[in-house]
């Protein structure tokens, strides 16, 4: 008896293995490529890296922080400003 059931193991092992295999051939979801080259510019950047960004009217927006949710900074970020004349 202990040849049948280990027989039947490996058989199922076996046969787990050749699903696991021809299932990676199969594509349930459709995949998503990118536009390719078209979707990308050059802009010039200094020798340390950065980008110069001119801002040519900053809007102004009202905020009540008083009636914001408790959790809607839960996962924000600083966000660092430098300013230059």
């Amino acid at each position: 008896m202990k040849t049948d059931t280990y027989t039947k193991t490996v058989l199922t092992i076996i046969a787990v293995c050749l699903l696991f295999i021809a299932g990676k051939q199969v594509d349930l979801f459709p995949k998503a490529y990118g536009a390719g080259e078209g979707g990308f510019a050059n802009i010039p950047l200094n020798e340390d890296g950065t980008v110069n960004v001119r801002i040519v009217e900053a809007p102004t927006m009202d905020v009540n922080i008083t009636s914001c949710d408790a959790n809607a900074f839960y996962r924000a970020e600083p966000i660092k400003v430098e300013t230059s004349n």
